[in-house]
């Protein structure tokens, strides 16, 4: 991917989709409780790509 590459780490359940989702200003990741994330997601923004890890 070109352009600045970001990756949000954290536990299960801590907000990382949540924390993406307010970075993009939508909601383009799944959120909620328990594992809604099982895959290592990049969401494209203007000038970076977020990977949800």
């Amino acid at each position: 991917m070109e352009g600045i590459n970001i990756g949000l780490f954290g536990l299960t359940s801590t907000g990382k989709s949540t924390m993406l989702n307010a970075l993009l200003g939508q909601k383009v990741a799944d959120t909620g409780v328990g594992e809604t994330t099982t895959k290592i997601k990049p969401y494209n923004g203007t000038k970076f790509v977020l990977w949800d890890v």
